[in-house]
């Protein structure tokens, strides 16, 4: 069931409203806050740039910093079909231009077991959507 909610970062729909990232939102009203802090401090003193954003899921990171950095292209990727529709209705929502959604069609990559980390990725391909 979808949930329209104002979180800290302007209106956003919920697809879900019992998983964790919708909870984190109705409670505190952000989730990975510090992850658009951090872009934020990275970006200090550019007046223009580009951010991409894989894996927006509902863009708790693609609107904060859209809506922060107007002059910045935000590309959110992601490959979920009701993922793609929520985060356009909050970049709707939010009436933010500066946002290209993607749909990722493919994503290989090299996993390393020993360290739980992807050693490096082969390629992403994202059609505009």
């Amino acid at each position: 069931m979808k949930v329209e909610i104002n979180s800290k970062h302007g209106r956003m729909v919920l697809p879900f409203n019992g998983d964790y990232i919708a909870q984190q939102l109705i409670n505190y009203g952000e989730y990975e806050w510090y992850v658009v802090e951090i872009i934020k401090q990275l970006s200090q003193g550019y007046d223009t740039g580009i951010i991409l954003d894989i894996g927006t899921n509902i863009g708790t990171v693609s609107l904060p910093l859209a809506r922060d950095f107007p002059k910045y292209q935000i590309h959110s990727f992601e490959i979920q079909p009701v993922l793609i529709e929520t985060i356009k209705e909050n970049i709707a929502l939010n009436n933010l231009t500066n946002i290209t959604k993607r749909a990722t069609m493919c994503l290989l990559f090299q996993w390393n077991l020993l360290a739980g980390v992807c050693t490096h990725a082969r390629f992403v391909i994202g059609v505009k959507i």
